[in-house]
């Protein structure tokens, strides 16, 4: 008998950000890393004879738990990937709710109905999945074995093994990130032993925690954000209420600059209204000129969000919006400038991965630079062994 560890990858950003990952690459977030430190100490003394997972950045990064304090390479297999989520990679789960809701409510609870360009189909995902853990089993016949998969692949096999049809699978509860299944396998026999365990994460690192989607019996996400491209009137109103909220949050006794506002004008198609629902919630504004002159890093120049929606978690799904745009163009860093006599919000920015890397000074003001790698160099840095 073969035992496999399957693993669901730490939080990464589709899951803190609410936007559709699948085959789309995306790193691992500092709270996903704090529950792959997590993940590592659970398997510290476990007997590990291999360790696997889907050739996604994002799986290998958790993988990493295991196999590099086991001193063991790395096997990737496509076959472990998440599902192809084909025309709704990388869209909000809140556009596809507002633009396409029948086929998400087909996707949360009866996949086999689910069909849009470019989707896998759920009986290939379970067929895959159940190929590749008898493959693996194949390989290490009486052995223990870690792989690290994703949440949705991982809930398919679980369905598939157990019999459950398409229309029930919202009797399989999501899994939570880094969350351990334990199969039994035998031949072509496959046993759950266990699914979804996370009794190695605090409650303080874990995602589903945080997050109130998944307690709905239809995935919908009240939480989540609309962007929307400034266009209107009425946008740009509310961007120059946004400008003038913040300059009197931080300089009340000074007048704002007009190259403020005249910035806006050159970076009008890279600037997103956030909307909550109907109403607007928050602007990220991302810097067209610097971004065009610099090939590697793209610029923030505005992110701001009304102070009765801070701390309710919709803060970071802005700055998703910016790093979809910038991965886009192939840049590596992400960075933003905040005024120094706000420094306060450095933290703000940190809690996200941003961290300081020199000053400036914009309109007057001396400001604090801070970036976010968003590049997929962990893979080289790390020099990963592989098989």
């Amino acid at each position: 008998m073969t035992n496999i560890y399957l693993i669901r990858h730490a939080e990464a950003e589709g899951n803190l950000y609410r936007r559709i990952h699948g085959w789309y690459d995306s790193l691992i977030t500092p709270r996903g890393w704090k529950q792959i430190a997590a993940l590592s100490r659970r398997f510290k003394d476990v007997h590990i004879d291999a360790v696997y997972s889907s050739d996604l950045i994002r799986t290998q990064m958790t993988a990493s738990a295991i196999f590099i304090p086991h001193d063991l390479p790395l096997h990737t297999m496509p076959e472990l990937r998440e599902v192809n989520m084909g025309e709704w990679e990388d869209r909000t789960w809140s556009e596809i709710e507002r633009s396409m809701p029948e086929q998400l409510i087909y996707f949360n609870s009866d996949p086999e109905k689910w069909q849009i360009y470019g989707g896998e189909a759920f009986s290939h995902l379970q067929n895959r999945m159940k190929s590749a853990v008898l493959e693996i089993a194949g390989r290490h016949a009486g052995q223990s074995v870690a792989a690290a998969s994703h949440g949705s692949a991982i809930r398919a096999l679980i369905a598939a093994v157990q019999n459950v049809p398409s229309r029930e699978i919202s009797s399989i509860p999501h899994c939570d990130n880094t969350g351990v299944t334990l199969l039994h396998v035998e031949g072509e026999d496959i046993d759950v032993a266990y699914y979804g365990d996370i009794s190695h994460l605090p409650e303080e690192v874990s995602t589903l925690k945080r997050q109130t989607w998944w307690k709905n019996g239809d995935s919908s996400d009240a939480n989540g954000l609309l962007f929307r491209k400034a266009a209107t009137k009425e946008d740009s109103d509310f961007y120059l209420k946004c400008r003038m909220e913040q300059w009197r949050e931080t300089f009340p006794e000074a007048d704002m600059p007009e190259v403020f506002l005249r910035r806006f004008e050159e970076n009008r198609e890279q600037t997103y209204i956030a909307f909550h629902g109907d109403r607007p919630m928050g602007i990220i504004e991302l810097d067209a000129v610097k971004s065009r002159a610099d090939r590697d890093r793209g610029y923030i120049e505005f992110y701001y969000v009304l102070p009765e929606y801070r701390r309710g978690g919709l803060s970071p799904q802005l700055i998703g919006q910016a790093i979809s745009d910038f991965r886009r163009d192939k840049k590596e860093y992400v960075e933003i400038s905040v005024p120094y006599m706000a420094k306060d919000s450095c933290g703000f920015f940190e809690h996200f991965g941003f961290r300081p890397c020199g000053m400036s000074e914009d309109g007057g003001r001396e400001m604090i630079r801070m970036e976010l790698d968003i590049s997929y160099n962990w893979l080289r840095r790390h020099e990963v062994m592989y098989v």
